[in-house]
């Protein structure tokens, strides 16, 4: 069992954070725990002022976050804020490790919630070297913005392998 410590926070003096995750108020005596809407443990401060519990573990035991790091719940629990569980790391890295563990739902392409077109009128749209922006806009009925989307890869990045062979 490992042994439980707590570090005084550098900027919340009344705090101390402890590695097992928890945070002790000495203004109120008591353990800080409030749930956020997405499961992250949110601290109130004061009464106007909140912060998310596992910046605050991280701060007392490890120092500032560096300003292009995060930090991530390395088991996938939003509320788990062991020490042991955190780690900094960039947002590309926060965003890959959230897809491997299937947390991210975020659609791209004809799955995406917002797309205009299926995923044959983009393979269309992007082999069709001739026309004009304008040409398929009034083709397909989109914006001008969706047609460059599409082109230049954004939402449908899973068909670079398509824009590749054209030139795009």
């Amino acid at each position: 069992m490992e042994t439980v410590l707590y570090k005084r926070h550098p900027t919340h003096a009344h705090l101390f954070c402890g590695n097992n995750g928890l945070i002790w108020s000495t203004k109120r005596s008591k353990f800080l725990i409030t749930k956020n809407t997405d499961g992250r443990t949110c601290i109130y401060i004061n009464k106007h002022k909140k912060a998310l519990g596992y910046r605050l573990v991280w701060e007392s035991h490890v120092g500032n976050i560096e300003s292009d790091k995060e930090i991530n719940h390395i088991n996938g629990i939003p509320s788990d804020d062991r020490l042991v569980n955190l780690e900094a790391v960039s947002h590309r890295e926060n965003m890959l490790h959230a897809y491997s563990l299937g947390l991210s739902s975020q659609k791209h392409g004809a799955a995406s919630r917002n797309a205009k077109i299926t995923e044959e009128q983009a393979i269309e749209i992007i082999s069709n070297k001739d026309a004009t922006s304008f040409e398929l806009c009034k083709l397909y009925e989109v914006s001008a913005s969706t047609i460059r989307t599409v082109r230049n890869g954004g939402g449908w990045k899973h068909l670079d392998h398509i824009r590749r062979k054209v030139g795009r």
